[in-house]
């Protein structure tokens, strides 16, 4: 089997290139080199000849610009990283004649604020995103239905809600608060960590589990249908920042910034994760707790 994974470089791009070494052949393309990407390619202005000589099985495409909050400060790139880029590698695949099972990683963003008696999210929630993040997505769902519907290209939309795991950028919380705590620890900073909303609860996945599957839903998953991918557990952003404090080797104080607050914060994304289970047996395995020590463990290591 041929693998092409986008975004190679980027946070689960980098796991799942790990992940599939031993399954196959695997070409990882990203903006950047790294130990995990071949190529440096950005789609819509590069040309494509390399990925298509390539004649991918499976694509896995992750490349895009991944922060709901930057999407509001970042239109062009936002709608150019998720949706056209999208565009362009289909169209590419399409004019080359090639089908390969086409994973495309949307978002739980898509589906907006889902009322609390319709939680944990099934994926016939109609969407309604209340960020240009989301709206991206979901557009780019739209493009992969087109392009399953005319061209034949089998296209698997997977909603994934909040991925984390060590090696993630500081601009997602749970990373964010481990490395104010790891700064602390070594004195490189007063222990103080300042937060937004609190209260927003979110479905959290170890991105180790997360890979897993992906990877069993490129075999399993069936062309023109989307899937939820999450923990079917939801926690406050409170909640992680408690346990992550209470692995913490100094006291803290918790100060909440009106700066760190979104323009339309969602109260709630949980996750229903009943049919990626009957399609693939897949159940995560890792628990909160250690994904959290995880992270902190791996900002201890990187904080000199």
């Amino acid at each position: 089997m041929k693998y092409l994974i986008t975004g190679a470089c980027g946070f689960i791009g980098s796991y799942l290139y790990r992940r599939l070494s031993s399954e196959g052949e695997v070409l990882g393309i990203c903006r950047r080199k790294c130990e995990t990407c071949q190529r440096e390619l950005l789609l819509g202005r590069d040309p494509l000849e390399e990925v298509l000589d390539f004649k991918p099985d499976v694509v896995f495409h992750l490349a895009g610009q991944s922060h709901v909050g930057a999407s509001w400060e970042k239109l062009e790139e936002t709608y150019s990283n998720n949706t056209l880029a999208t565009l362009y590698l289909l169209e590419g695949f399409a004019s080359a004649k090639q089908k390969p099972v086409f994973l495309l990683a949307s978002s739980a963003a898509v589906y907006g604020a889902v009322p609390k008696k319709r939680q944990p999210i099934r994926e016939s929630q109609p969407p309604s995103p209340l960020s240009h993040y989301g709206v991206s997505k979901l557009n780019a769902e739209e493009v992969l239905r087109f392009y399953r519907r005319v061209y034949g290209i089998k296209g698997i939309a997977v909603r994934l809600f909040n991925q984390i795991g060590p090696g993630q950028r500081p601009s997602f919380a749970a990373s964010s608060f481990a490395k104010a705590i790891a700064e602390a620890e070594k004195g490189k900073r007063k222990p103080v960590v300042e937060v937004g909303n609190l209260e927003a609860k979110r479905d959290f996945t170890d991105v180790r589990d997360g890979v897993e599957a992906l990877f069993i839903l490129s075999q399993r998953g069936k062309p023109g249908e989307v899937y939820n991918l999450g923990s079917g557990k939801v926690y406050s952003i409170g909640e992680i920042l408690e346990i992550l404090l209470s692995f913490s080797e100094v006291e803290f104080r918790v100060e909440v910034k009106r700066a760190r607050l979104r323009k339309a914060d969602i109260s709630m994304l949980w996750a229903n994760i009943g049919k990626l289970n009957r399609v693939t047996g897949w159940t995560p395995s890792i628990p909160i707790e250690k994904t959290l020590l995880d992270i902190l463990n791996w900002w201890r290591g990187e904080i000199e």
